[in-house]
Parts: C-alpha cells; sequence; structure tokens
C-alpha cells in the first residue's frame, strides 16, 4: 500500500502513515463479526499497518481522500487522480480461501458468510467464468459498492442498479456479470471449507475500450473511469428471468430494487435472495415474509404472493419518488402501490411515478410499515363483452372488435402472439364510445398469428376478449440482401406481374411505396431511413393481393 501512499493521502494509527485522522483510508473485512458488533467489528485496520502487501485475490476498502500533491491536508473534496502500480502482475491460477461463521445473533443470518474479495488482474474478468468450489455452497451473487454510495449487485442472472439497457458489452449473457481491474466485491458461502479460483479463463479479452462509455448520464463509474458492467436490465434477463423493477430516486441518487415471481421459490428469506446492503442517500428494498430487507427478491409465483411490503429511507428529510420501471415480472397482474401513511392506492401501472416526502422526524414516514404492493390478478370475460375478429385484406390482416358497455373505458389495446400464450401490444385504440372498431396490422407474423383485445377502464381495471387467430403461410417469405443493409436492399424474386412494395417500420407506418413492372429487378433506396428494423410487403398492383412478406435491418 505504500505505492498508493505516492499519490494519494493514506491516513491511519501507526507508523508510516500520513497524519491520523478521524477514519482509516485502509480497512479489511472480517467475515466473522458479529451483527451486533457493528462497523467497528465488520472493519479492521491493516494487519501490518502500511507495509501490508495485499493478498492477491482479497479485497480491501478505501477511503479516497484526494491527490496529496494538490491537498496536503486532505481537507478539500478528492480531486481526479490516476494511481500507477508497478511489480509483477498476477497470473495463472489464484486460490482465495473464504471464511463462514455462524453466527446466531440477531440478523446474523443475513449477513453470515460474506467475504470480500477482488479481481487480482489487471483485466475486466467474468465472474461467471470464476471456479467456485460448491455452487451448491458459493452463492452464485456478486455485490459491488457504487460510487456515491449503494450497490450494484448479481444474482442468478439479475441485477440491480446496473447499466442501462444497451450499453452492456457484446456477448454479455443472461448470467454474467463483469468486474473490473483491480474491482473488490462480495461474495457469500454457506459452508465452511469454500474458495474461489480466479484463472486466465476468467479475463474478458474481446471487450471494447471503455471510452464510448464515459459520456453516459447517470452511468455508475469506479475510480478508475471505467463502468461497472452488468446484465442489461431489458435485453439479457429476459430469457432468464421476468422482473418487476422499481426505483427510489431523490435529487442526487437512484437506488434499484428488483423482484422476480416464480413457482418453487419461497416466502421466507432464502435462496438466491440477496441482503440489502444501504449506503447512498435513498434507500429501496423489498422485505420477504419473516421480515428481511433484500436487493433482489425471489418470491413465488403472483397468485401466491397477494401483497409484499417495500422498504424506504433517506439520508435526509426531503422529496423522494418512486419509480416503477418494469413490469415484466408483474406479468398480466394488476399492480398498486399502497401507502398507510397517506391512507392512499395508487395502480402504478398508469401512474408509475409516485411522489412522497421523508421526514425523518417522523417515523411512519419511512421503513417497512408505509409501502406494499398489491397484486391483483386481471379480470377476464367472455366475447359477450368485447367481441374480436378478422380476415386477411390486401394490405395485412384487418381486425374489427364490437364492444358493449364501454362507460367506463378509457382505452383499447390490441394484443398478437406467435404462440397463443405470450402476448405483446402492437396498438392502442382510445375509446369513442363507438360500437364498432377496426385495426389493419400491416406487418402481420409469418406463420400463425393470435389476436386478442385488452379493454383498458378509467378505474385501472382490464376485461379481455376472446382470442382469434389467423395464418399467413410460410411460403410468402421473400430473401432480402444484404440484411441488415446501409443505404440499399434487393429481393432475390423475379416478379411475372406488376407489383407493389412497401415499406413499414416496426410500429406499423408505411415508410415508402415503390411500383415495379413484370421481370424487373426490385430493390430499394433506403438511405433516407433511419437505423431499425423494417417490414417489406410484395402485393400485386391489380388485385392487391399480398405477393410476399419480409424484413431487414437498416444500419
Amino acid at each position: 500500500f505504500e505505492q498508493l501512499q505516492q499519490k494519494m493521502l493514506i491516513t491511519g494509527q501507526g507508523a508510516g502513515f500520513d497524519a491520523p485522522a478521524t477514519q482509516e483510508t485502509i480497512l479489511t473485512y472480517y467475515e466473522t463479526a458479529k451483527v451486533s458488533e457493528g462497523a467497528a467489528g465488520q472493519y479492521k485496520s491493516l494487519p501490518s499497518g502500511i507495509k501490508t502487501n495485499p493478498i492477491p485475490g482479497s479485497g480491501y476498502f478505501l477511503l479516497y481522500r484526494g491527490d496529496r500533491v494538490l491537498d496536503p491536508s486532505g481537507t478539500n473534496s478528492p480531486q481526479s487522480l490516476t494511481a500507477t502500480y508497478t511489480g509483477v502482475i498476477n497470473q495463472g491460477d489464484i486460490r482465495i480461501d473464504l471464511s463462514y461463521t455462524n453466527n446466531t445473533g440477531p440478523r446474523d443470518d443475513e449477513y453470515n458468510g460474506f467475504n470480500l474479495v477482488g479481481n487480482p488482474y489487471p483485466a475486466v474478468i467474468d465472474w461467471a467464468k470464476i471456479t467456485r468450489s460448491s455452487t451448491a455452497q458459493i452463492d452464485n451473487m456478486v455485490s459491488v459498492i457504487k460510487p456515491g454510495g449503494g450497490m450494484t449487485t448479481f444474482s442468478n442472472g439479475v441485477t440491480t442498479n446496473a447499466l442501462p439497457a444497451g450499453t452492456v458489452p457484446p456477448g454479455n449473457t443472461s448470467n454474467t456479470f463483469y468486474i473490473q481491474p483491480g474491482q473488490g466485491f462480495y461474495v457469500r458461502t454457506r459452508a465452511t471449507g469454500t474458495f474461489l479460483t480466479f484463472s486466465e479463463v476468467c479475463k474478458v479479452v474481446d471487450q471494447p475500450t471503455f471510452n464510448r462509455w464515459l459520456n453516459l448520464p447517470e452511468t455508475p463509474v469506479l475510480a478508475s473511469g471505467a463502468p461497472i458492467m452488468a446484465t442489461s436490465a431489458s435485453q439479457q434477463e429476459g430469457s432468464v428471468h421476468q422482473v418487476l423493477r422499481l426505483n427510489l430516486q431523490d435529487s442526487k441518487n437512484t437506488d434499484e430494487t428488483a423482484i422476480i415471481f416464480q413457482e418453487g421459490n419461497k416466502a421466507v428469506y432464502g435462496g438466491a435472495d440477496v441482503t440489502y446492503f444501504s449506503g447512498s442517500s435513498v434507500s429501496l428494498s423489498s422485505v420477504t415474509s419473516d421480515g428481511k430487507n433484500v436487493a433482489i427478491n425471489f418470491m413465488p409465483d403472483l397468485k401466491d404472493i397477494p401483497e409484499l411490503k417495500l422498504w424506504v429511507n433517506a439520508a435526509a428529510s426531503g422529496p423522494v419518488k418512486l419509480n416503477f420501471t418494469d413490469f415484466k415480472g408483474a406479468g398480466e397482474y394488476q399492480v398498486f402501490l399502497k401507502d398507510a401513511y397517506l391512507d392512499k392506492v395508487v395502480n402504478v401501472r398508469v401512474s408509475p411515478v409516485y411522489e412522497f416526502s421523508i421526514d425523518k422526524a417522523n417515523a411512519s414516514t419511512f421503513g417497512s410499515e408505509r409501502f406494499k404492493l398489491l397484486l391483483q390478478a386481471p379480470v377476464c370475460t367472455d366475447a359477450s363483452s368485447i367481441s374480436l375478429k378478422g380476415k386477411m385484406a390486401s394490405n395485412g390482416v384487418e381486425l374489427s372488435f364490437l364492444v358493449k358497455g364501454e362507460n367506463n373505458s378509457s382505452s383499447f389495446e390490441i394484443e398478437r402472439s406467435a404462440d397463443g400464450k405470450t402476448f405483446g401490444t402492437i396498438a392502442q385504440v382510445l375509446s369513442k364510445s363507438q360500437a364498432e372498431y377496426f385495426f389493419v396490422d400491416q406487418s402481420p407474423l409469418k406463420g400463425m398469428s393470435y389476436y386478442r383485445l385488452k379493454q383498458k377502464g378509467n378505474t385501472g381495471t382490464w376485461i379481455y376478449s376472446n382470442v382469434f387467430s389467423l395464418g399467413l403461410p410460410e411460403d410468402l417469405s421473400l430473401s432480402v440482401y444484404p440484411n441488415p443493409a446501409v443505404s440499399e436492399f434487393r429481393i432475390n424474386f423475379l416478379p411475372d406481374r406488376d407489383l407493389v412494395m412497401s415499406v413499414y417500420n416496426i410500429s406499423g407506418k408505411k415508410m415508402k411505396e415503390l411500383s415495379f413492372k413484370k421481370q424487373a429487378e426490385l430493390r430499394g433506396n433506403i438511405s433516407e431511413l433511419s437505423q431499425g428494423m423494417y417490414f417489406i410487403k410484395l402485393s400485386d398492383a391489380s388485385s392487391k393481393q399480398i405477393v410476399g412478406w419480409s424484413k431487414f435491418y437498416k444500419n
């Protein structure tokens, strides 16, 4: 640690340290401590003072006090600096033994077995490729302290407080968590005699430079300037878990929690649940049925959990807001937020942002007794209330629906599915108090498409129509090249009649239309289109009959 002292202030008790301060600069973490011992028991001084040699694979706490040249007293706000380490680079296998103590005091079961370890290599590593001596006894869990406070947490394919969707390095999968060079992180073991093995295969060799992410707004970054990398909340995790996400926000920070409803999980604390660590100016967690605060909560199926407590807090009194950002984990259930302090219930699918205030002098305004999530199964009905039908038309699939008694309706959502089970909204129709409505799906799926209507009332309740299905022959598919295309695409098809080519965006809006004579080469200039996915429809110029469908991606 003497190398760090060349650049920054390293305070502490004993020879070699800079002037003692109210808090030591570098501390170690002791898993053996009980919760009742507090920070004094969990965080200890370096065993050999400033001359302590860091153990490869271990983690340490660093209180950064600033550049010793620019601020010798360490009394000002810390300045950015680049610290350089010299010496032999860690290579090959590195084993780090984990500690487990079965403390039995109040809340000890939530913290037993947590160890602070660290990335020993000058390279980004993939948590999924670190060898755990026992996958049954070492959790598939990582927690990293965020700059500014709070934690980025990963557990079994779910991540909280990570990067925004779309900023994850290529190749990152649903069970991956990237750890930066020199980064310390928490892991958890459930038994004695376990260990982690870091190896060369853990290194992420194909990761692009970080510089392209440094200008992202509100992106958590480490002292090195590199972002905390984890799976994208909406793009990678969907293949593993459907997650209900919400966060608590003040003027400076945001703290996120995630809830997963799945058959086989338990409502009590355990399994893949992750103990909540606070540390930010705002704190948010959900609460298990036995009263444990967790950052990531793996709960039983939705039908078995009618309500769920939330725990909220802040470092100071003031306005905050709850933001509900992802409802996929709630499926088609209605989600209500009950505020016991204000005696208020809000449908958060309708109003996903809930603003309120925390008064640190009034315990009723924070903690675990103010907020609950109420989960209610959707209300369904038969075709006597909403009747949906459809037919193939020249411009796609024409849907019509007849509605009876829509006085309490605000809008209708048209949903489509490829398998009749998982539906997604393709259009929204505002209520006009008329008996019959029409809509054309100009980009139907190849093969079978299933449609249904969801009626959304002013009170937030939902009513579903019957399911209507219609098949588009698979042999109408066309071959488009190049795909992706930049400025022009071609279709490998020689027309035997005059044709009309229509190009639609993913919202079904027609972006351009071209006409072609019999035997003409089918090609289209798309240089004016923005980047994204598009659909092509070929139809007979005279009869309007659909000849073929395809899609392409515009770079």
